[in-house]
């Protein structure tokens, strides 16, 4: 059950790092 919910929340938190990129990307 644990590992279920780990699974759907790593494409979350990888996608909020790639918000977090191009953030910085569009502010250089």
């Amino acid at each position: 059950m644990f590992s279920g919910i780990v699974e759907e929340a790593a494409p979350v938190v990888k996608l909020e790092r790639e918000k977090e990129n191009l953030h910085i990307t569009m502010k250089c």
